[in-house]
């Protein structure tokens, strides 16, 4: 009888902390995710901002690498999110697409563009597309 009774014990015990535990929902990796995460950018560099006033203007300038218009760049991703950042120092401003739903670290895509303030007028380059494996 004692040993019925610690074997009952040992597995009340083991059982006990695992009831408060379930799966993970199927939904888990649809949390959206922070913008600096999904555009692989530093807080501390970067400052969220909404689209610049000049947004037209800036997706319609040539990219220096690749001959073609940010805009056709990022017509592909017309599904992802668009986030706009600008530099601690305020010269720099980035386009960001992304896929709010799918972090770089399993698997996403988001595609940048780097525009630079001068005197009076922007230059792009590069505009980046990093495709991500996990």
């Amino acid at each position: 009888m004692q040993a019925l009774i610690n074997t009952s014990l040992i597995f009340l015990l083991a059982v006990i902390p695992l009831t408060g535990c379930s799966t993970a929902p199927s939904d888990l990796g649809r949390k959206e995710l922070d913008p600096y995460q999904s555009c692989l950018l530093a807080p501390n560099n970067w400052r969220l901002v909404g689209p610049p006033s000049e947004r037209e203007i800036l997706l319609d300038l040539l990219d220096k690498e690749s001959k073609n218009r940010v805009r056709n760049f990022f017509r592909s991703s017309d599904d992802l999110r668009e986030e706009w950042f600008e530099s601690s120092s305020g010269k720099e401003l980035l386009v960001c697409r992304y896929d709010p739903q799918k972090s770089c670290y399993v698997g996403g895509e988001l595609r940048r563009a780097y525009f630079t303030r001068f005197e009076s007028s922007w230059e792009v380059g590069p505009a980046t597309m990093i495709t991500c494996s996990h």
